[in-house]
């Protein structure tokens, strides 16, 4: 049985193609991936935020110069979410990410920077 209806949009997202991990112990699989794409959409929301309200960036950068890069891919790049200059969460060496991928990583490195992007967003 699946529980994810009444998810929004930006929710179903990442219910839909993100990652999830679940304690069997307290929940169902499905519970854990719905619990996991609520997180992720609001991290992003919490990172369109500060995005819109501060300083708060996210940066792709080219990630090939690591010689042991030169497999069968197109890219291979980094990824930084920032305020001002300052990388507060960062991922590297990632191929031929698509726009939903880039979507993904970019909520995923919002969650763990949450309590810093709220934080410049009250204070802006």
């Amino acid at each position: 049985m699946q529980t994810n209806q009444g998810l929004t949009p930006d929710q179903l997202f990442f219910y839909m193609h993100a990652g999830y991990s679940w304690d069997p112990k307290v929940e169902t699989q499905d519970q854990g991936r719905v619990r996991c794409a609520i997180r992720l959409a609001d991290a992003e929301q919490a990172y369109l935020q500060a995005h819109k309200s501060a300083d708060a960036s996210c940066v792709w950068v080219d990630d090939t110069a690591d010689p042991m890069f030169d497999g069968p891919f197109t890219t291979c790049e980094g990824c930084e979410i920032r305020i001002g200059n300052e990388a507060i969460a960062g991922l590297y060496s990632i191929l031929d990410a698509d726009a939903d991928y880039r979507r993904e990583v970019r909520a995923e490195l919002a969650l763990e920077c949450i309590d810093r992007l709220r934080e410049v967003t009250a204070g802006a």
